[in-house]
């Protein structure tokens, strides 16, 4: 009997594996044609002037646009875009646009997994084809802007943070804090307040909200 759960075990892994790379490779088919096109409004290319900025004066604090124009935005974005930039040896409309592309494919990716034990392979597969091709989501996934890397922020500590509620576990807290702390560092408090407020309204409605859990909400979202 434990030789045949392992190898059921492994079987899984292996799908598990096969699933996930098959979701990679449809997330890159998807967003990446047409990254490097040019830019044609003005949202996209004054983001990608903070990091063009930061690069040129080799300073990962320099966040400001042209002169004295400070950006508006905390700067965990501008460093994504930098980042990228050494892959593509500069700041471009591809390496302005690659961290909303990996953004969008690890949080699709993360909640397809995260939801085939709940609901099924098939129904699973089904959430991921509708998200990613949504319109918004779509247009964002491969946009020049904070909002795609704030939602990937904001979705991926809800998910720990719901399994934090079914068995409260530090390792869990610890995790949604500190993706909590990237999607500040991407547009603000906002980043935080979202999805504490939806998890303890989530508590309040399966009345498990306890004044111990209130408290270390507070502390996830206070660090």
């Amino acid at each position: 009997m434990e030789s045949i759960s392992n190898c059921h075990s492994a079987a899984d892994h292996r799908t598990t594996i096969v699933l996930s790379l098959l979701l990679i490779m449809t997330c890159l088919v998807l967003f990446l044609p047409g990254i490097s096109t040019p830019f044609v409004t003005t949202g996209e290319p004054r983001e990608a002037l903070v990091p063009q900025t930061m690069a040129l004066e080799k300073d990962l604090l320099q966040s400001v646009r042209y002169g004295d124009d400070i950006a508006t935005k905390p700067p965990l974005f501008h460093w994504a875009i930098v980042a990228a930039s050494t892959l593509t040896g500069s700041v471009s409309e591809a390496s302005s646009r690659l961290p909303s592309v990996v953004a969008s494919s690890v949080c699709l990716i993360a909640w397809t997994l995260f939801l085939i034990p709940l609901l099924g392979r098939q129904r699973s597969m089904l959430f991921f084809l509708v998200l990613a091709t949504a319109g918004e989501w779509y247009r964002h996934a491969a946009h020049a802007r904070v909002d795609m890397l704030l939602t990937s922020f904001v979705c991926l500590a809800l998910l720990c943070l719901y399994r934090w509620l079914e068995k409260p576990s530090l390792v869990g807290l610890l995790l949604s804090t500190i993706l909590m702390a990237g999607a500040a560092l991407t547009k603000g408090p906002i980043g935080v307040a979202l999805p504490l407020a939806i998890t303890g309204l989530t508590a309040l409605f399966w009345r498990e909200l306890t004044i111990k859990k209130c408290f270390q909400l507070g502390i996830a979202g206070t660090l």
